[in-house]
């Protein structure tokens, strides 16, 4: 369950006054406006968006009800969606419509996501990507692993990308 907890982040931080989201050692701000670089922007709320959870059989790891997708909408605009292996901790496919993006709504949706492998204790959840990924590089604060592979030797999905434990 995400605790509430006040600012301030740090020493020296000056972020303003809302709530945080804490997740083990990885805090969000949850407040009605963030600053990212330097600019002030309204957060979104994932309260206010529908939501379309599809589950279906993960092939690949023979895991039943493996694979969960879940989808948001504003009104009848479908906002973004996550695709992820809810037994193993890999997030496969993750969009947010660029209007959408920078404003917290990815961060709470992928909280969501590992609320659920950690129920399911998934040791880490992990993605791979890019480096230089505009939205892994910079979640939780830069606080996800690179790693060569994305993930631990036992799962069959290779590549470089960003790790962080649960």
């Amino acid at each position: 369950m995400l605790s509430k907890f006040i600012l301030p982040l740090a020493a020296g931080s000056t972020l303003g006054i809302g709530s945080v989201l804490c997740i083990h050692k990885y805090i969000i701000i949850n407040s009605n406006k963030e600053v990212i670089d330097n600019k002030e922007v309204k957060s979104l709320k994932l309260d206010n968006y529908k939501e379309i959870r599809k589950v279906k059989d993960d092939r690949w790891n023979k895991i039943e009800n493996g694979n969960t997708r879940l989808e948001y909408f504003d009104n009848d605009k479908e906002v973004g969606y996550i695709d992820y292996r809810s037994f193993t901790g890999q997030v496969g496919i993750f969009y947010l419509e660029p209007e959408y993006r920078q404003k917290g709504l990815g961060t709470q949706i992928l909280l969501k996501a590992m609320e659920e492998m950690r129920e399911n204790k998934v040791p880490n959840v992990w993605a791979v990507t890019t480096k230089d990924h505009e939205f892994w590089s910079k979640v939780f604060k830069g606080s996800m692993s690179w790693n060569k592979p994305a993930h631990n030797d036992t799962y069959s999905i290779t590549g470089s990308g960003y790790n962080m434990k649960l």
